[in-house]
């Protein structure tokens, strides 16, 4: 009789030994996540400073932009692909940012 209580004693004792670890693990998991949204947050933050950066410093390419998005008529012979090229290189960025967004 009085094993049967030290086991059960034990054995409660091991249940919240788990139930205290899972929780444990939670918070970590949850940390995790949401340093992680940061590094993300802010990853999107340097690209998108460093493209407005670049755009910055690059006039004519600015003005190719500005020309480009009135229509591609508006841009010269050869233009267009680099252009088009910029636009890739843009979206490109936007769908690294939306992928590690929507993955968090």
């Amino acid at each position: 009789m009085k094993w049967n209580a030290i086991s059960a004693s034990a054995d409660i004792l091991a249940a919240i030994g788990v139930i205290i670890s899972l929780v444990y693990l939670a918070l970590q998991v949850r940390a995790s996540n949401k340093a992680s949204a940061v590094n993300s947050k802010s990853d999107a933050a340097i690209w998108y400073s460093g493209f407005l950066k670049f755009s910055l410093e690059n006039p004519e390419l600015d003005e190719l932009l500005y020309r480009g998005r009135k229509g591609l008529d508006h841009l010269k012979k050869g233009e267009s692909r680099q252009f088009h090229n910029f636009i890739l290189f843009v979206f490109s960025g936007h769908s690294d940012m939306y992928f590690r967004y929507t993955k968090q």
